[in-house]
């Protein structure tokens, strides 16, 4: 229970309506009861400039009576009497009325005589006094019983603990029906997300109707979730499509060794053998290099120079390694280059260009043609590669740069099953998605624009060096 928001968000509030109502309740008391004190004080103060008024100059005895209207002011019962009674300054008893209380005495000091309060005001039991000072430094007081105005306080100050409980009461049945309500959706989203795992990430938290702090955190939490999803289904289909694409060579050293072994063959069949074995070897090689390498991408350990770059000189090694290879399919590779120097790595930079002039030689039609070029533009290099090929589909476009992503049969067709040419990685369906990592960890972007039957054009911009 202690670990309960919605227990101490209520014992919160019981503590703070508590500490209200209390402040209120004392408060409202304290006004009351000060402002009946003043009231009788100022009744007493003024009935005792009366009885000063008739005090006789001379040595007479005096013959002092409270004026009326205060005795009425004091309350008709017998018990609410006022009284007075008269010392000299030494303390000698000159005159008194008959309700005077016994063991009354005057101050020690004078009462002052002049001032916002010219009078000393003080409780004898339930009696109010006021003495003041007469001629001849005398005291005069002047009290009566507060039986009636104690009455009153006691019944204000027992409605104000009954209004205070019942308001305490009242208080806390709302604020927990308010912390109830504020934690619902919360133990909602709590029991939703407990049912959510690895292998059920496509439920979803309910989002309240209203947009308040708690429906944003379930928006934000539905999206954080669907990031997950899309990373265990990227992740999924990754180790899928990694797992199918090392089984062919994998089956292939094993049937070729089973081939091999069963019983004595020929030189030219071990050879062969052999042969298909180091093929399906290169094959599992490319993979895993490329795997390796969005591996240490992924983590931020691709390890990369930072040196400047001759990217004209880089774009014509890597043209001329791929060379032959056009020209074995006949097709017509040009290059126009322009001098352009970038910061970076100038391995991986050929590896870029070695895999989009791959794949324009890997994907063209018969008698095609690439083009080649760079050229500085708005302080980038801008390097495009152009070919006559078959185009890909306005659907895959988006997709082109996934992992082991090829678009259509005919595409996949068109390579031999995955090889390196140089530092080109052809038919793995990685060598774009490592185009891109290594472009972007350059600071670049490289962006496909293309039409079915028509051609593909892929363009590399990256930052020139200041």
């Amino acid at each position: 229970m202690v670990n309960s928001i919605r227990w101490r968000l209520l014992a919160w509030q019981v503590v703070i309506l508590l500490a209200v109502i209390a402040g209120f309740a004392v408060t409202t008391f304290w006004a009351v009861s000060r402002s009946t004190f003043d009231q009788a004080d100022a009744d007493l103060f003024g009935a005792a400039q009366v009885l000063l008024a008739q005090y006789p100059a001379g040595d007479e005895k005096p013959e002092l009576a409270i004026p009326a209207i205060y005795r009425h002011r004091a309350g008709p019962n017998e018990r609410d009497a006022p009284y007075f009674a008269v010392w000299d300054r030494r303390g000698k008893l000159l005159a008194s009325s008959p309700h005077l209380p016994p063991d009354v005495t005057p101050e020690r000091r004078p009462p002052p005589n002049e001032g916002p309060r010219p009078y000393v005001a003080r409780n004898d039991g339930p009696n109010r006094e006021v003495l003041v000072r007469g001629p001849m430094n005398l005291q005069l007081l002047v009290g009566r019983p507060m039986f009636r105005e104690w009455n009153q306080l006691r019944s204000l100050g027992l409605w104000l603990v009954l209004a205070g409980v019942a308001a305490l009461v009242l208080g806390c049945l709302g604020m927990a029906w308010l912390a109830r309500a504020i934690v619902r959706p919360l133990e909602k989203m709590t029991s939703t997300a407990e049912r959510i795992s690895a292998a059920n990430l496509a439920e979803r938290l309910d989002v309240p109707r209203r947009r308040d702090e708690v429906g944003r955190l379930a928006l934000v939490l539905n999206q954080m979730i669907g990031r997950l999803q899309a990373s265990f289904e990227r992740q999924t289909r990754f180790t899928a499509d990694a797992s199918h694409e090392l089984r062919t060579p994998v089956a292939v050293v094993l049937s070729q060794t089973e081939f091999a072994l069963a019983k004595e063959r020929s030189p030219e069949d071990y050879r062969t053998a052999l042969g298909a074995c180091e093929r399906a070897a290169r094959r599992m090689k490319t993979l895993v290099e490329g795997l390796l390498t969005l591996a240490r991408s992924d983590a931020g350990q691709l390890r990369m120079e930072h040196e400047p770059v001759d990217l004209q000189q880089v774009v014509e090694g890597a043209v001329a390694m791929l060379r032959p290879l056009a020209q074995e399919k006949q097709l017509t590779l040009t290059a126009e280059l322009q001098p352009a120097t970038v910061v970076g790595d100038s391995a991986r930079l050929e590896q870029v260009v070695a895999n989009l002039v791959a794949n324009a030689i890997n994907y063209n039609r018969e008698q095609g043609s690439i083009r080649v070029t760079l050229a500085p533009q708005d302080k980038h290099a801008v390097l495009t590669v152009t070919d006559t090929g078959m185009g890909i589909d306005t659907a895959d476009l988006p997709k082109i740069f996934d992992r082991f992503y090829r678009a259509d049969a005919s595409r996949t067709g068109a390579t031999n099953g995955g090889a390196m040419v140089g530092s080109a990685i052809i038919g793995s369906g990685l060598g774009l998605a490592i185009c891109q990592e290594v472009v972007r960890s350059h600071g670049g972007t490289i962006e496909v624009q293309s039409q079915p039957n028509a051609g593909t054009m892929f363009t590399v911009r990256l930052p020139l060096k200041d």
